[in-house]
Order: C-alpha cells, then sequence, then structure tokens
C-alpha cells in the first residue's frame, strides 16, 4: 500500500485495511487450495472412467465455484460489519457510520436458499465453472488420446506413468483456475463490502488502495506514466458509474480494495475535499482490453 496514501488516514482506518487485507488473503489461500486439490484429485477418477468407457465422467464444477461465489461475498459483509464495531470500539473517528442490516445480506441469503434448492444460479460462477471444466478435460482428454493404447495394455510403471503426464498437463488449467479464484474472490469480495457501505447514508465516498510490491500493475499503482495514472489513491464518489466499471478487480489477480470513506472523519474529509485525487478530474491507464466487469 503507498506510504504517502497511509500517511493521510487515521490509526482506524489503516487497522480496518489491515484487517480487510489479513481477511481478503485467508479467503484467496483457503480456495487457492481449494481449486488445486478438486482438480488433481479428478485425474485418478477421470482416468478409470476413460479405461472403462472411453469417455471422461461429469464432473460438479458449477457447484464448487457456485459455494466461492457466496463463500467470498458472506466472507466481505462479515468483514464489514467488523470494520464498523471495530471503528465504534476504538472511537478515534468524530463519527463512526450507521450502517443497518444492509438489504445485500438479506439478499445473498435468499439467493443461497434459492441455490440450494435449485431454483438459482449465479451467472459468473457459471460461467467460469464451464470454463475451467471444458478447458481441464480438454486437456485431459488430449494427454489419453495419445497414451490410452499403452495404458491398456502396458506395465504397472506405464499406467503410473499415464496418470502423471495427465496431472502434469493439469497443471496448466490447475493455474489458470487458480489465477481464477484469486480474481473472483477479490471481486465478489470487494463488490459484497461495497453493497454494505452503499446502505450507509454516512458514507459518500470510496477510496481506492492498492497493495504496493514489485506485481502492483499499472492499473493499480500511484504511478503516473505517459500522462496516466494508476488508480490507488484516488477517491470516487458513491454512486459514481466509474466506481462501477473499476471496483477492484479490476484486472486479473488484483489485490486492490476500496476504503469508504465518511466526511464526518477528518482525515476522509480532507481526502474527499483533494481535487487532485477525484478519479473524475484524473487520467488513467485504459483497463486491458479482455477484462469484463462481473455482474
Amino acid at each position: 500500500m503507498s506510504v504517502s496514501t497511509l500517511a493521510r488516514l487515521d490509526a482506524v482506518s489503516r487497522e480496518r485495511l489491515r484487517h480487510s487485507a489479513r481477511e481478503a488473503q485467508k479467503l484467496e489461500t483457503q480456495w487457492d487450495a481449494k481449486v488445486r486439490s478438486m482438480l488433481l484429485e479428478h485425474v485418478d477418477k477421470i482416468v478409470r472412467e476413460l479405461d472403462k468407457t472411453g469417455r471422461a465422467p461429469q464432473l460438479d464444477f458449477e457447484e464448487f465455484f457456485v459455494r466461492h461465489y457466496f463463500d467470498a461475498a458472506r466472507t466481505g459483509l462479515k468483514v464489514a460489519e467488523t470494520e464498523e464495531e471495530l471503528e465504534k470500539r476504538i472511537r478515534l473517528a468524530a463519527k463512526p457510520p450507521k450502517v443497518r442490516v444492509p438489504d445485500s445480506l438479506r439478499k445473498l441469503r435468499e439467493l443461497y436458499d434459492q441455490w440450494r434448492k435449485g431454483r438459482y444460479t449465479p451467472k459468473r460462477p457459471k460461467e467460469v465453472a464451464e470454463r475451467i471444466q471444458k478447458a481441464y478435460l480438454e486437456k485431459v482428454q488430449s494427454v489419453w488420446q495419445q497414451y490410452s493404447e499403452d495404458f491398456r495394455n502396458g506395465t504397472d510403471a506405464t499406467q503410473r506413468e499415464v496418470v502423471t503426464k495427465i496431472r502434469e498437463a493439469a497443471e496448466v488449467v490447475v493455474s489458470r483456475a487458480q489465477t481464477i479464484v484469486r480474481t473472483e474472490t477479490t471481486n465478489y469480495y470487494n463488490h459484497s463490502r461495497r453493497e454494505y457501505y452503499d446502505e450507509s447514508e454516512d458514507v459518500t465516498h470510496y477510496l481506492f488502495i492498492a497493495v504496493r510490491d514489485k506485481a502492483t500493475t499499472k492499473w493499480c499503482s500511484e504511478k503516473t506514466i505517459g500522462g496516466l495514472r494508476g488508480r490507488s489513491g484516488l477517491v470516487y464518489a458513491k454512486g459514481d458509474p466509474l466506481l462501477i466499471a473499476e471496483q477492484p478487480a479490476c484486472h486479473w489477480n488484483c489485490r486492490s480494495e476500496l476504503l469508504p470513506l465518511n466526511p464526518d472523519n477528518p482525515s476522509h474529509l480532507r481526502l474527499i475535499q483533494d481535487k487532485r485525487i477525484q478519479r473524475r478530474l484524473v487520467k488513467c491507464h485504459p483497463l486491458p482490453p479482455e477484462w469484463r466487469r462481473a455482474a
């Protein structure tokens, strides 16, 4: 995170950012491991089915990615609630935001119940699941076609080699799936937190904050290159279409976050009134053309 931006925030805001970053990282690590385990554990099952019928079995990737969607969204809402309590407890802000139980939380519970009853499936995770499943099965089947005869007639060593080759081929898709999981975690997590804070009349703006290290991209850094700036440290007005379009994740492997700003907090008010960092008044690097905003 940028030192210059953090230096302008009070202790409560910095603690909220640290807390949110920890929870987001924990969630990403958890689902990173889950997607890897799911894909590689399927290899033996697929090989047995291919050996038996010549066709790959049906795998339930959709349920996995829908569960990820709900888990990330629920975590985002839970973290927002915790942050509100943190600000009230430390009492360093002039006036902590007042947030009622948001419609987004009620809606999320309803959508989860509908999904469990088979009446609703979120569009985005369904598309992600279909994309990963297709790539995964195509990769496995291509290796199987190359080695199937040896597998059927070969020694145990040859059979083990085929499974190893398939696992090696699957690693390409595993890596891609982990990238998607990390990105979608940021996406769902930030979306739910923003919906939570949008319910508060006290929150009027959001501050875009990026993790500052060697992996920070030009889209999310604070640097200006060729007259175009990254987004970290910029302030967005609540309800601004740019906020919807550029809410993290705004590129693959994006780790940025939105911090809600309350003008009753003096440090927040100074940021809100600083015209140099108003997103509407700053030219930023266009997001990658292949990037598609999640619904």
